[in-house]
């Protein structure tokens, strides 16, 4: 029962957000958001089934309001950057720079990823799995300072897993700031 509750809800949000995007409800549009709602729900399944079902992680609104602020400061701050490198462009020393994320989790780390690339100036270009944790490879439009391009994806990191973490995750950033 709780699950068909879930999936019920989940479905009339999607299809509330499909409406939203189109700007009107009309019977096409609803038809056509119940349809594509339900051939990615096929295609692509989320839910209790990809999450570690012994902790799949809570979701922390006050932590996650922290994380919403603190994402709009960033933005903020850097569309101010990339528009003074814009307009002295003689300034721009992009690079790649390898950011060795403390947490095992694909969920936190796709975060972490989006939140990195909707901020201007950067962009996650891609990840791997190592046997040390996922690494995400960043393009930074000014990667004169390394660290600090790290510095901030791991902002963004602590920021995800008191958001959404679970206790594997909490643990793993706990044993970094012991490092």
């Amino acid at each position: 029962m709780r699950r068909c509750l879930h999936r019920a809800i989940s479905f009339l949000s999607l299809l509330a957000l499909w409406l939203l995007l189109w700007g009107r409800i009309t019977p096409a549009n609803v038809v056509g958001g119940v349809l594509v709602i339900a051939f990615v729900i096929r295609v692509a399944p989320a839910g209790p089934a990809i999450l570690d079902a012994s902790d799949p992680g809570r979701f922390h609104p006050i932590a996650a309001l922290v994380f919403a602020l603190v994402f709009l400061k960033e933005l903020v701050l850097a569309t101010g950057q990339v528009a003074i490198l814009v307009v002295v462009p003689n300034r721009v020393h992009s690079g790649v720079i390898r950011v060795q994320l403390s947490v095992r989790s694909s969920r936190i780390a796709t975060v972490i990823a989006n939140a990195v690339t909707l901020t201007p100036g950067t962009m996650t270009i891609d990840d791997e799995f190592t046997d040390d944790g996922i690494v995400l490879y960043v393009h930074a439009l000014d990667a004169t300072d390394p660290v600090a391009v790290r510095e901030g994806v791991k902002k963004f990191e602590r920021l995800a897993v008191q958001s959404f973490g679970n206790r594997q995750d909490r643990d793993a950033l706990k044993l970094e700031v012991k490092k």
